[in-house]
């Protein structure tokens, strides 16, 4: 069950702490095309993993957040499983640190490796053009307000606490004029959606423990396929040269 302490009252009051941490749980749900779904065969064997990559286990993210930065940081779970082969893993924010920074509109994320060398993410803020809608609900004691918004890749939801007046949110959603407690994001071109709901919010007596990325190289999330593109060539390059020496 969902636990949020009752801190509506003090943010309703005007005593909103500058220092928050506040607990997400990711959940992915997809449905593979029908010929991947075949190659899983009809086993039982088969049909499990099927069912295991299509709704995976929620996966545990940390938000630290103050009044201009938060890091939302990856809880990695502890799997007690003696088959590894079910141990599907879908973290649509990554294994590691998401950071936003409010005044410089700047978002930095682990990427993790690409052919051998590690990366992190540096960008602008992606910018919402948000639509605010007057439906509303409760989630854990907090009235909120939906949100929508689109790409060309997908369409998305946000249900934000206008009483809790921090423009920030889980992942890369931030921009609108409360804490955001609640996402989905909808791909267009696959069966595949992501959704992000609260679980705890924490006042803290103390500074939030903003981390940055700092590992590996510093690129911008339009050099990633252009990385990719190359350890590919360089890939092929060395795979001819060793068919030549044979």
């Amino acid at each position: 069950m969902k636990v949020i302490s009752l801190f509506c009252f003090l943010f309703s009051n005007n005593l909103l702490s500058q220092n928050l941490k506040l607990v997400y749980t990711s959940e992915v749900k997809q449905r593979l095309s029908d010929e991947v779904r075949k190659s899983f065969g009809t086993d039982e064997l088969g049909l499990e993993q099927l069912k295991a990559n299509e709704n995976p286990p929620l996966e545990t993210y940390i938000l630290f957040l103050n009044e201009n930065e938060s890091s939302f940081i990856y809880q990695d779970r502890i799997n007690n499983s003696q088959n590894q082969i079910f141990d599907i893993r879908y973290t649509p924010a990554g294994k590691g640190i998401t950071y936003h920074n409010l005044t410089d509109s700047v978002q930095m994320q682990d990427f993790g490796e690409i052919y051998g060398k590690t990366y992190f993410i540096k960008d602008s803020l992606k910018k919402w053009n948000w639509k605010i809608t007057s439906e509303k609900k409760t989630i854990s004691g907090y009235e909120v307000r939906k949100a929508t918004s689109e790409d060309e890749d997908a369409a998305y939801i946000a249900w934000y606490a206008p009483k809790i007046p921090i423009s920030n949110g889980p992942g890369e959603f931030w921009d609108l004029p409360g804490l955001i407690l609640e996402t989905e994001k909808s791909l267009k071109e696959q069966n595949y959606k992501v959704k992000y709901s609260i679980e705890s919010i924490e006042i803290l007596n103390k500074k939030a423990k903003i981390k940055k990325p700092t590992k590996g190289i510093q690129i911008k999330e339009s050099d990633v396929e252009m990385l990719y593109e190359g350890g590919r060539k360089t890939q092929q390059e060395m795979n001819a040269q060793g068919v030549e020496k044979d």
